[in-house]
């Protein structure tokens, strides 16, 4: 799955940066024949590159990514959780049918749909 975060990450510069590993891993995968370490390869420079990224930065960038992909009232719903969160550590299902005055069901919904945005 495409991500718009991977248009920030300079993996290009990282593989230059390593080269001679870059050419190790492409030959130790074609000896065994098992892509295995090429990837682990890659996706060490791509979590480098991630890992670059300034904190603050890196989380603008995913909130915006996630924000672009929820309807307006899961992200009205999302809105009104951070700031709650920023108060509270944790909160129940309980508390958040008192904030939004939804359903558990709903609620639940929009909570699943959240970690799995998250992910991405």
């Amino acid at each position: 799955m495409y991500s718009p975060i991977f248009e920030l990450i300079y993996v290009e510069s990282l593989i230059f940066e390593n080269q001679q590993n870059y050419y190790d891993a492409i030959e130790i995968s074609r000896k065994n024949n098992s892509s295995t370490q090429f990837i682990e390869f890659m996706l060490e420079m791509i979590f480098k590159g991630i890992e670059t990224l300034k904190p603050s930065f890196k989380r603008i960038i995913i909130d915006e990514v996630i924000m672009k992909q929820l309807t307006k009232s899961e992200k009205a719903l999302l809105q009104v959780l951070t700031l709650r969160f920023e108060i509270n550590e944790y909160f129940t299902l309980e508390d958040i049918r008192e904030i939004v005055n939804k359903q558990d069901a709903n609620i639940r919904k929009y909570l699943i749909t959240f970690v799995e945005v998250e992910r991405f």
